[in-house]
């Protein structure tokens, strides 16, 4: 019994040995260069932090490298690391590099807590690219490079129980002799209960002053946030393939993380932005791209906020992204003005089955969801022949303004509601009315119920385009 004992101690000890020696022949990933490349870059626009970051890169194992997929157009590095001070209560660690263009343009740290016998690597993949994770009960965080706490989530079996995000609140005075203004930062708890319901906390976490280059997302460039878009989005220079076809599909991701789906319109020969995807930690990091969502201090996993840009953007809270989706737009071909019998100075059309999207609050889940309505009476408009100017409006000009008029109110009155549990059918008509006379108003237009009695003007059916409204003039 002794000598099996023996025997089997020696077995196991060769099989361990075996293993390491596995691990130690594994060969040096072929991205080594790129990821320290990325970090002593940080480091030499950072010097204040140069302790963390080679903490990090003697923590790496370089032999563990593995890239993954994401949804966008960046592939995603994952490696092992073997232990940080500050994070030395996580169970495991790993660090990801986000690869844009085959260059490493972002990166962060994870930790898990209680991760069980999941594969962390196949769940930072999972959150990130906003799939489920079955059967998953643990809880992860994502830090910054310099080991701050960006976003956190706890999963019991697989749904969202507690989800963090650290944001920039406050700005405050200068402090110990900086030059720059200081930034408070809060860390935003949301606590999702079995029942649906939802409560929300803040906790001061720290004030940073002087930051360092990315501080909320470590990256290498830290210029400006790209070039000014119309509505208050900014949206990045974007380099289009040549000779595109009707309904060609371009995807880019630029290199702050900012995702776009892009179709091309042959008809008016521009790209339409159909999808975006925007990492909230990004955004924080630039702070004037998409200012209507920056100031949502409390964003609840399953909010929607319809943009400017006629996107309905959806709060994913285990990534921490806003994912847009564009939404479709009245054919301007459907606004078919003619002059009326009463006054050859005025022109009108009728529409019927206009479909709006508005956002109340579920009272269950605490949470901003969806109402669809279908405004099924005849809706009016009315715009004249001729402004006070002298100016001639051709039906055709007459439907675009129209169409305009319509997908500004449309954008207004979906996020009218959002504090709200119910909203009458006759509430949303009639404001979505009161907000068409406000942009006809210019044109000393108007937007009603009845219109002025025409007989010749036969009330038209909605049509929706894809994208924007059409060309009528």
């Amino acid at each position: 019994m002794r000598h099996y004992k023996i025997t089997l101690f020696f077995f196991c000890l060769l099989v361990g040995f075996s293993c390491q020696n596995d691990l130690d022949r594994q060969p040096v990933s072929e991205y080594k260069n790129k990821i320290t490349a990325f970090t002593s870059s940080i480091k030499s626009n950072n010097e204040s932090y140069v302790s963390q970051i080679e903490e990090l890169e003697k923590a790496i194992d370089f032999r563990t490298v593995k890239k993954y997929n994401l949804i966008t157009t960046e592939k995603l590095l994952i490696a092992d690391l073997s232990g940080l001070k500050k994070l030395h209560q996580a169970d495991q660690l790993r660090v990801i590099f986000f690869l844009n263009n085959n260059e490493v343009a972002r990166a962060q740290i994870v930790a898990f807590e209680n991760n069980g016998n999941t594969d962390p690597n196949q769940v930072i993949a999972s959150i990130l690219n906003m799939q489920p994770i079955n059967g998953y009960s643990g809880k992860v965080s994502f830090y910054s490079l310099f080991q701050a706490i960006q976003l956190s989530s706890t999963f019991s079996n697989g749904e969202l129980r507690v989800n963090s995000m650290a944001r920039k609140v406050d700005s405050a005075p200068p402090k110990n002799g900086k030059t720059n203004s200081c930034t408070d930062w809060y860390l935003i708890t949301t606590y999702h209960y079995e029942g649906g319901g939802t409560q929300t906390v803040e906790v001061y976490l720290f004030t940073t002053c002087d930051e360092p280059c990315g501080f909320a997302g470590a990256r290498v460039n830290c210029g400006g946030g790209g070039s000014g878009g119309g509505g208050g989005v900014t949206v990045p220079s974007t380099q289009f393939p040549s000779n595109p076809q009707d309904a060609d599909i371009y995807e880019t991701t630029d290199s702050m993380g900012f995702y776009t789906k892009y179709v091309y319109d042959a008809a008016r020969m521009i790209w339409v932005g159909i999808e975006r995807i925007l990492p909230g930690i990004v955004l924080q990091d630039n702070p004037s791209a998409y200012p209507f969502l920056q100031d949502i201090r409390w964003p609840v996993d399953g909010q929607v906020v319809l943009g400017p840009d006629n996107m309905a953007y959806t709060y994913n809270g285990s990534s921490g992204s806003w994912v847009g989706e564009l939404e479709a737009g009245i054919d301007c071909a459907s606004f078919n003005f003619v002059k009326t019998t009463f006054d050859a100075y005025w022109q009108e059309c009728a529409i019927v089955n206009i479909k709006l999207n508005v956002f109340i609050l579920d009272a269950s889940t605490g949470r901003v969801k969806s109402r669809s309505h279908t405004i099924s009476r005849p809706v009016w408009f009315g715009i004249p022949t001729k402004l006070a100017s002298g100016q001639i409006i051709v039906p055709g000009q007459a439907s675009e303004m129209a169409a305009t008029a319509e997908t500004l109110a449309h954008r207004d009155i979906a996020n009218d509601y959002i504090d709200r549990e119910f909203v009458s059918d006759a509430q949303i008509e009639q404001d979505f009315i009161n907000y068409v006379s406000f942009y006809l108003q210019g044109l000393a237009g108007k937007c009603d119920f009845h219109g002025s009695g025409s007989p010749l003007v036969t009330p038209q059916h909605a049509d929706y385009l894809l994208f924007g409204n059409g060309d009528c003039y």
